[in-house]
């Protein structure tokens, strides 16, 4: 048991370590590329908005989810849409593709609550918060 949570740790920490920086980095930049795209600043906070919507109720429902299908199922399978909605901003050349693909996003991110529920149970107890 030892080994599997050694394994699922390092291979959360992998999957930050190259995930982490490339999210940070384009974030920074997101309003100025819709900008770019031709969104005005009422439709650049109304894809924020409809990012935030969609991500608060995907976590609403992604605890149920994963716990009925399976954490580490749910965890591989949706983590490549969440990709692949990254995919999207990077093809784009207008700000309404943008709008799906942040609600892909939201949409994509409700494996969150399994995702701390992984590295709580990877986690010895006595180490535990």
């Amino acid at each position: 048991m030892e080994k599997n949570y050694r394994r699922n740790l390092l291979a959360l920490m992998i999957s930050w370590v190259v995930w982490v920086p490339f999210t940070s980095m384009t974030r920074s930049y997101s309003q100025l590329f819709q900008k770019e795209l031709g969104a005005s600043p009422f439709i650049i906070s109304l894809i924020s908005f409809t990012f935030t919507l969609t991500f608060a109720f995907s976590k609403i429902f992604g605890g149920y989810i994963t716990d009925k299908y399976g954490r580490r199922k749910i965890l591989v399978r949706i983590t490549f849409l969440a990709a692949f909605s990254s995919l999207i901003y990077a093809i784009t050349s207008d700000w309404k593709i943008i709008l799906i693909g942040s609600i892909i996003n939201g949409l994509a991110l409700l494996y969150q609550p399994a995702l701390r529920s992984i590295i709580a149970d990877s986690t010895k107890i006595e180490y535990r918060g």
